[in-house]
């Protein structure tokens, strides 16, 4: 009769014994699976991150492909009226597009590295008679 007592007793010890190892699996199971998540998250944004890194650098291996170095100035190959000229000694020594200046004389200034470049278009002022300002010495 003790038998009987104690079966229903046992069942019941062991279903609560194996309810307690299935939610302790289930909670290994949750963490796993947050983990899991987790790293997909810093996978995802890593390669968020990869995908902008590779789109400027195709930007700029782009801007290099179009750029024409003439003497000391280069213009982009896309700019038909060379509207703007950059200094070719920053864009050769830096890969960096540095805009000259236009000091309105013909002459260009880097902005970086002060190499300048005559567009061939300055004229000495004359005066009425003319003659220059500085009359006709000759520099030393």
């Amino acid at each position: 009769m003790d038998d009987l007592r104690e079966e229903p007793t046992k069942v019941a010890k062991d279903i609560i014994d194996q309810g307690s190892k299935g939610l302790k699996f289930a909670n290994e199971a949750e963490n796993r699976i947050v983990n899991i998540l987790n790293a997909y998250r810093e996978c995802e944004q890593l390669s968020l991150q990869q995908k902008q890194e590779i789109d400027a650098l195709k930007a700029k291996i782009g801007a290099k492909a179009e750029i024409i170095v003439e003497g000391e100035v280069c213009w982009k190959a896309l700019d038909r009226e060379k509207k703007a000229p950059y200094c070719s000694r920053c864009w050769i020594k830096n890969k960096e597009l540095m805009p000259m200046r236009d000091d309105r004389n013909g002459i260009h200034t880097c902005i970086e590295c002060n190499n300048s470049w005559d567009d061939g278009t300055y004229r000495e002022p004359k005066d009425q008679t003319g003659r220059s300002p500085w009359g006709d010495r000759k520099w030393k």
